[in-house]
């Protein structure tokens, strides 16, 4: 079997931003050949932001991934800019121009190395926002490109040629109402399923092929 495992949401202002690393490091640890791909946020609005990559605090989080990266087991990928609620979805070309150039600059000036794919928040990204990231070099991946949620046991396509694993950093939870809110394929809830596949996996990086593959 050969698996492409990519997380969404990453980031170092994320509460769990620590702890999903420990849950990333315990596979690994598991699996000694895992690779992942997680498409990082550049510029987090979502706790206490605006978060930049290279905002004082975040330096040994940087550190850490750049040296993942090095022993070849990271790979990062643009998840947007900010992930302001639907924040391609309805954007011209020459703004998501911008946006898409702001991120890769935050990238260079946190010198992490970006892989050419792209993902909007949401997965909502306008038809000219696509454009505009095509034409920034990237790789366009939208809903349903994967074929196994890591919300579930098993991958809904065992005998693909490779598998498209996707989840979140985060853990699924209750809003204030009491409904269920988040995706439910979170790093450190979905660890048992992954970590059942058999040994000798094939990991993959996610890359723009392999999007298209499934795209």
């Amino acid at each position: 079997m050969k698996i492409a495992v990519e997380y969404d949401d990453w980031g170092p202002s994320h509460p769990i931003a620590i702890p999903a690393f420990e849950y990333l490091e315990q596979i690994k640890d598991h699996f000694p050949e895992f690779k992942v791909t997680l498409f990082t946020i550049p510029m987090d609005i979502r706790f206490n932001g605006p978060s930049h990559l290279t905002k004082k605090g975040y330096e040994r989080w940087l550190e850490a991934c750049r040296k993942a990266y090095d022993d070849g087991w990271m790979r990062f990928a643009l998840h947007g800019l900010t992930h302001m609620p639907m924040e391609f979805a309805e954007l011209n070309k020459e703004t998501a121009h911008k946006r898409i150039v702001v991120g890769k600059r935050i990238f260079e000036e946190a010198e992490l190395p970006l892989e050419p794919i792209f993902k909007a928040p949401n997965w909502a990204i306008s038809k000219e926002a696509k454009e505009a990231a095509e034409e920034e070099g990237f790789t366009v991946v939208e809903d349903l490109y994967y074929n196994w949620n890591l919300k579930d046991a098993k991958p809904m396509e065992a005998e693909a040629d490779v598998i498209i694993a996707h989840g979140h950093v985060q853990n699924g939870s209750m809003d204030i109402n009491g409904k269920p809110d988040g995706c439910y394929n979170g790093i450190e809830e979905t660890m048992t399923n992954l970590m059942s596949v058999d040994t000798d996996t094939e990991w993959l990086f996610l890359t723009p092929e392999l999007c298209q593959k499934k795209g």
